[in-house]
This record gives structure tokens, C-alpha cells and sequence, in this order.
């Protein structure tokens, strides 16, 4: 659901791996 993807992108925002910036998600290590 939309709760559960935003708890996601919380927890690897906290875990540095990702960056939001507004709608656009910026995923690190996906290369």
C-alpha cells in the first residue's frame, strides 16, 4: 500500500541509501 511504501523510503532515507526530493526519488546502490 501507500503507507507501507512511504515507511519504506523512510527507513532507507534514514539508512542514507536514497534521497526524496519532492516526488523524485533518487535510489542509491541500485547500479
Amino acid at each position: 500500500s501507500r503507507e507501507t511504501v512511504g515507511r519504506i523510503l523512510k527507513m532507507l532515507e534514514d539508512q542514507n541509501l536514497i534521497s526524496a526530493h519532492g516526488k523524485t526519488i533518487v535510489v542509491y546502490g541500485t547500479r
